[in-house]
């Protein structure tokens, strides 16, 4: 039967009590109303939610105060740009006084129009400031808000070939006394339109109709029914999402975001409808598309892994960015299974939405501990969205998580390996690299490397950084086994990146490798020369090849291991950061170690494809090697992805065959396909596709190693279990 669709408990009218407390505990019963509850709860029904409310009554906060700014012709000169707010009876005065407020506030080239709004306020007690952006101008702006001189946050929106329709209430704390609050748009052209100001008690009085999200650090919250309105029937992967604490944890002395206390409660995963990929578009327009758009579900390469097989439970457990209807642009971070003796997937579950965020950057990586229990992180978005990391209650079960905690990470890369025989300085546990941002100029932010590490998942060493010059983007690898050398059991971490002169991200450049094997004490290159940490400069030891001296650009894909723990690398060398012709040839690269005393890095191009993100994975297996991408042109020609291939090499990487077109006369275009972590048959590897030129439905899809077969995963599920649908012929 198909998932129940859980809508919101009834509230009380407006100006008589508050139903439900804010906090609910791991041991008491929780209600919906919060945003910290347990999902599985919200099916008891109203009269069990009354019953709970009884014990946890309160007075109603003060009234939302709604201000509407009267002047809403562009380029119109407003009566003021400052709103004072009485202390004493404000409402009436002030909803006047906003009338002769702009909707608009202007780029600097807009002359005396380009003028920050204030409002100022009084209130004893403390609140919540709101306002909504309804629209920005196509050509983008930088909106910045500050509250008595100090940063709030800025937000920036890119030039589009469309006004860009926000539609959000962001909000942010308002302490109790005099405040100040600005708003202005620091970029040079831009108008960001502002329809409304609201002051509420709380950020569940804010109405419920609105998207919301924090204008702050803060991961945004969940829209709840406000007081007086109607609950509202909403789709489970919506209403019923865990949401988690509505801060990022506090900075260590060392500058690293400690773990948060995410509270002892349990988020009991959602039962979805199907399987649905995210579908997204960048919206940087080039002659020949989106720089990259169109099925994202199994998005991006600095990702690791998105799947993993479980020996003991028969089953691949795998990740994605999922949407709650081919309609709807909205991330849902997903969780599914594969059964390789029954032949079946679960139904699959709903761990973590969003309804403001519908970018698959932050997808999530997933990871098994050695005691069987899921690990999934969902990445963060720089310090605007946390990174959330997740744990199922149970081993090799995704019907139930707990939250474990809320650190600033963004692109995890999550591995766990076995320690270096019982040595200390290496022990067993869990390896994160990822990505944290910085300052960086007018192109944008420096993406910094770091990585950590944790004996259990739970506490986490500091974050130490890898790699801080200009910026950078990186895919990574684990691989245990016995060392040549010494004979002794090592476990290597290593990764593989790029870099960003000026943090200019589209012109992403040069191959660097690093590695460890003793978790992170020391690190080095591949031949054992030592690296001082972290690298600041383009020019470092780390450096394999100089793409920058050569006008051409780097794009991750994949890292393995040969036999002996050698490092091989998977990218696509490109001459153009868009789309189209311009970046031909696209060279699908492979650069392998060869160890040994002589060990040297040899460079072979294996095909091309025609889009700078059509990535694909790296499989090694003795001297048998394998490439399963989308190099052969799609449908959408020069959009992201294409058809599948198989390329192998019987002789180590030395030569390369195109074995077998895996997808044939497909509809859409086929991207990012992905290697689980101790991949099995059949399910060997796995994708999304979509349209990159306009709004579609994206589908899953699995295949097996020798591309022979292809299975799409169903899109609507009516019962707990399916067998995933055969695609054959032109239908792949």
């Amino acid at each position: 039967m198909k998932s129940a669709r859980l809508a919101r408990p009834p509230v009380a009218p407006e100006n008589t009590v508050r139903m439900f407390s804010p906090v609910a505990s791991s041991t008491s019963p929780a209600c919906p109303y919060p945003h910290r509850c347990r999902p599985a709860l919200w099916p008891v029904g109203i009269a069990a939610c009354l019953a709970i409310a009884a014990a946890c009554l309160q007075p109603l906060a003060a009234a939302l105060l709604t201000l509407t700014p009267g002047v809403d012709q562009r380029g119109a000169r407003p009566a003021a740009w400052t709103l004072d707010i009485p202390a004493a009876s404000p409402d009436e005065a002030a909803r006047t006084a906003a009338t002769g407020l702009s909707t608009r506030l202007y780029g600097k080239k807009e002359g005396a129009l380009s003028q920050p709004l204030v409002i100022k306020t009084g209130f004893d007690d403390a609140r919540v400031f709101a306002f909504h952006v309804q629209a920005v101008a196509r050509n983008g702006a930088t909106l910045a808000v500050t509250l008595n001189g100090s940063p709030v946050g800025t937000k920036t929106w890119p030039a589009a070939s469309a006004t860009h329709a926000t539609d959000i209430l962001y909000h942010f704390p308002l302490p109790a006394g005099a405040n100040a609050v600005a708003l202005q748009v620091t970029s040079v052209a831009g108008v960001v339109v502002i329809d409304r100001y609201q002051i509420a008690a709380t950020p569940d009085e804010l109405p419920a109709a609105d998207r919301k999200e924090p204008f702050d650090s803060t991961p945004p919250v969940l829209p709840a029914a406000r007081s007086g309105a109607a609950a509202k029937p909403a789709p489970a992967l919506v209403t019923a999402m865990f949401t988690p604490h509505s801060t990022l944890p506090p900075k260590t002395a060392s500058g690293s975001a400690a773990p948060a206390d995410p509270s002892p409660f349990i988020a009991n995963a959602v039962p979805a409808e199907g399987y649905r990929g995210i579908w997204f578009t960048l919206g940087f327009k080039f002659e020949y598309g989106d720089k990259y758009s169109g099925g994202l579900g199994t998005y991006t390469a600095n990702h690791q892994p998105m799947a993993v097989y479980a020996p003991a439970a028969g089953k691949t457990f795998f990740t994605w960015g999922g949407t709650p209807s081919a309609d709807k642009r909205q991330l849902v971070i997903m969780v599914g299974s594969y059964d390789h003796a029954r032949g079946t997937v679960s139904r699959p579950v709903a761990l973590y939405a969003d309804p403001a965020v519908n970018d698959p950057h932050d997808d999530a990586s997933i990871q098994l501990a050695p005691d069987g229990h899921l690990w999934i992180f969902k990445s963060g978005r720089g310090t605007h969205r946390p990174g959330i990391v997740f744990r199922s209650t149970r081993p090799h079960d995704i019907t139930s998580f707990e939250c474990v905690s809320l650190q600033e990470f963004t692109y995890p890369e999550i591995w766990h390996g076995p320690d270096n025989d019982g040595s200390p300085a290496a022990p067993d546990g869990f390896f994160l690299l990822f990505t944290k941002y910085f300052k960086g100029t007018k192109y944008g932010p420096a993406r910094n490397l770091f990585w950590k590490t944790s004996a259990d998942g739970r506490t986490w060493s500091e974050d130490h950084a890898l790699a801080a010059f200009g910026g950078h983007y990186q895919t990574s690898g684990r691989w245990s086994g016995i060392d040549v050398a010494t004979g002794r059991r090592v476990t290597k971490y290593a990764t593989f990146f790029n870099y960003h002169p000026e943090s200019h991200v589209d012109r992403r450049t040069n191959i660097y490798y690093a590695q460890t094997t003793d978790a992170g004490k020391t690190w080095t290159t591949a031949d054992g020369t030592p690296l001082a940490l972290p690298l600041t400069t383009p020019d470092n030891p780390a450096l394999l090849a100089d793409l920058k001296a050569q006008g051409k650009f780097m794009y991750t894909c994949d890292l393995a291991f040969d036999a002996a723990g050698n490092p091989i690398l998977l990218c696509i060398v490109s001459r153009a950061g868009e789309p189209g012709p311009k970046g031909d040839p696209r060279e699908w690269t492979l650069l392998h170690w060869t160890g040994g005393k002589d060990g040297k890095w040899e460079t072979r191009v294996i095909t091309s494809s025609d889009h700078n993100y059509d990535m694909g994975s790296l499989y090694v297996n003795g001297d048998d090697w394998r490439i399963l991408g989308p190099t052969e042109t799609g449908p959408q020609r020069y959009g992201t992805g294409g058809e599948v291939a198989l390329w192998t090499s019987p002789d180590a990487g030395r030569t390369w065959t195109r074995t077998r077109q895996v997808t044939a006369g497909s509809e859409f275009n086929h991207s990012y396909v992905r290697r689980p972590e101790n991949a099995r048959d059949p399910f060997f590897a796995f994708w999304a596709d979509g349209n990159p030129q306009k709004l579609s439905e994206s589908r899953l899809y699995f295949a097996n190693s020798d591309g022979t077969q292809v299975w799409r995963l169903p899109y609507t599920m009516t019962g707990d279990e399916a067998v995933p649908e055969p695609v054959t012929g032109e239908s792949r």
